[in-house]
């Protein structure tokens, strides 16, 4: 089934049971934390392996893509993994780093920065590259889909709308050109 932003919460959720069923997991009412990355130290491999406990103390099954996605890295210039997460309607949480810090703006925390980049916020964030960081996150990304799923799915369809093509960037460069010819 494709969906847009009108349908995220029954697209998503039909994707995620087909999800479910391809992979042999239970189909039960759980968070779903994917992670797409190469194993590498770069990619914050050794926090990959403390969230997949943690998420799974929290009743949370672990794999490819559905309500959030994981993205620890250690440094990252760009980032394309939270864009395609967030077009999908998939709340990123990650590490605070270079393309990621860039690109997602925390709920509880990044209003402000958000704002000043015409956008609202729209994932969970840590900082450090110690087990505790990535916990803060994820036990707030988690209870927001266990506690507050009006809040959380409004969340899914607000990230699926934010523009980050190359529209905003070009009209900045075709000012900044303009202003120069001045």
């Amino acid at each position: 089934m494709s969906y847009t932003s009108d349908n995220v919460v029954e697209g998503k959720r039909v994707a995620k049971e087909a999800l479910q069923k391809r992979l042999g997991l239970s189909t039960s009412e759980r968070p779903l934390v994917g992670i797409i990355s190469r194993l590498t130290h770069q990619k914050g491999i050794h926090l990959i392996k403390h969230a997949i406990w943690k998420t799974l103390e929290r009743n949370g099954q672990i794999y490819a893509g559905a309500d959030f996605i994981l993205v620890p890295s250690i440094f990252e210039p760009c980032g394309l993994t939270q864009l395609t997460a967030m077009r999908y309607g998939s709340i990123p949480v990650v590490r605070k780093t270079g393309g990621l810090y860039d690109t997602v703006f925390d709920v509880d925390n990044d209003k402000q920065r958000a704002e000043a980049q015409g956008l609202e916020p729209n994932g969970f964030s840590f900082d450090g590259t110690d087990t505790s960081g990535v916990d803060y996150a994820l036990n707030r990304a988690i209870s927001a889909w266990y506690d507050g799923r009006d809040w959380f799915n409004s969340l899914c369809k607000r990230v699926m709308e934010q523009d980050w093509s190359w529209n905003r960037p070009a009209l900045d460069y075709m000012e900044l050109y303009y202003s120069a010819r001045k």
